[in-house]
């Protein structure tokens, strides 16, 4: 808030309050802090599954989430070829269904199903959604916006997507902890635990699209100059 009261009385601003009061900008900066409070949460609490729960070493954890770095790339190239045709918003949506899709495959987590039928294609399918949005959403944080002012504007995206990642696991753990206590069989109390703190990603996800789809359906990728 006094940053805010600070840049608003400013006579040359460092972020111009115009930036991310306009609906685009400030649609992609909310999904993004939502989405990267979901994916940080997610991925901390993933590396603990895969140790406590299936077994692997730290080694093979790390290992299990280069698939994860994979499908963002694999995402964001596809991203670029259906932006010219569907447009900042649709494209943002396409990606985060994807990814929301890949956080419900997570949610019943269970020694019985492993990791190759079912962490690694839900991390596939969420990684890929990921890659396909991160790219309109960025682009939509430069819409209208001229060169001289197109680094403030870029800034914000990833502000608020390390502001997300900060706030994510702290909330998760807190679900966490809560699901673990209402589980009076001490063998499930864990696994409860997972299952419920990858519903709420699941539902971070969600609640991202939900977000993105305020955007218009066909988000001007027009830079004013």
């Amino acid at each position: 808030m006094v940053f805010i009261l600070r840049q608003s009385r400013a006579r040359n601003p460092l972020l111009r309050l115009s930036i991310p009061a306009d609906r685009n900008r400030a649609t992609a900066f909310l999904s993004m802090a939502v989405i990267g409070a979901g994916m940080f949460g997610m991925l901390m609490f993933l590396a603990f599954y895969l140790q406590s729960v299936l077994e692997f070493s730290p080694l093979a954890t790390g290992l299990a989430f280069l698939p994860f770095s994979a499908g963002i790339v694999l995402g964001s190239s596809i991203a670029s070829k259906l932006m010219p045709r569907f447009g900042d918003s649709r494209t943002m949506w396409i990606g985060l269904f994807g990814a929301a899709l890949g956080m419900v495959w997570l949610v019943p987590v269970g020694p019985g199903l492993g990791f190759w039928a079912q962490v690694l294609p839900a991390l596939c399918v969420m990684s890929f959604g990921l890659g396909i949005y991160f790219v309109p959403a960025s682009s939509s944080a430069l819409t209208g916006v001229g060169e001289e002012q197109s680094g403030v504007a870029s800034a914000p995206v990833n502000v608020t997507q390390q502001v997300g990642g900060s706030i994510g696991p702290a909330l998760l753990n807190t679900i966490f902890l809560v699901a673990t206590m209402a589980t009076p069989d001490s063998r499930l109390q864990t696994l409860e635990g997972y299952r419920a703190v990858f519903a709420a990603a699941a539902g971070l996800f969600l609640i991202a699209l939900l977000v993105a789809l305020l955007l218009p359906r066909r988000a001007s990728r027009r830079i004013a100059g």
